[in-house]
């Protein structure tokens, strides 16, 4: 099995260690360094930072010479730049920048708490919007993010 160009039997576990301490990371150093940052600049301009520096960091993991040749290759550029724009509008900066505008209302350890939901959201989204099925796994997901939810505001001090 291969992820992009390396071998997962080598760098797999590596990779998936490696992205939980990021993204748990990331978790934390979003939310404290969100509400210094926005104290003093706009959410419009922590968000475009934000995605300046995610995209250079995606440039450098991406093979972009494999990217370039997939545009391309592609029969209708025009279409693929504007679906591949409203993706990332849609899936990334929106939220983002929501999230970042919540900040300025809400306690950014409130915020992290109502973050949690987000999986479980698109999960039944996923189901009740797209029909896809309810496997175990899903609705186990489901249970366990409610359950979290529900016992971080029970025995919040």
């Amino acid at each position: 099995m291969k992820l992009g160009k390396q071998n997962t039997s080598v760098f797999g576990p590596a990779l998936i260690i490696l992205a939980g301490i990021f993204g748990g990371s990331m978790g934390i150093f979003v939310r404290r360094l969100g509400t210094v940052a926005l104290r003093r600049y706009s959410p419009f301009t922590v968000t475009t930072w934000t995605f300046i520096i995610a995209g250079i960091g995606s440039i450098l993991i991406s093979h972009p010479a494999d990217i370039v040749a997939k545009f391309a290759a592609a029969p209708s550029l025009p279409g693929l730049l504007g679906l591949s724009l409203l993706t990332a509008l849609v899936t990334a900066v929106i939220p983002f920048l929501a999230y970042t505008l919540g900040l300025r209302h809400i306690e950014a350890s409130k915020a992290g708490i109502l973050a949690t939901v987000e999986p479980m959201v698109a999960t039944l989204i996923g189901i009740f919007v797209f029909s896809e099925p309810l496997t175990l796994m899903s609705g186990l997901g489901v249970l366990l993010i409610l359950t979290t939810v529900v016992i971080l505001n029970v025995f919040k001090k």
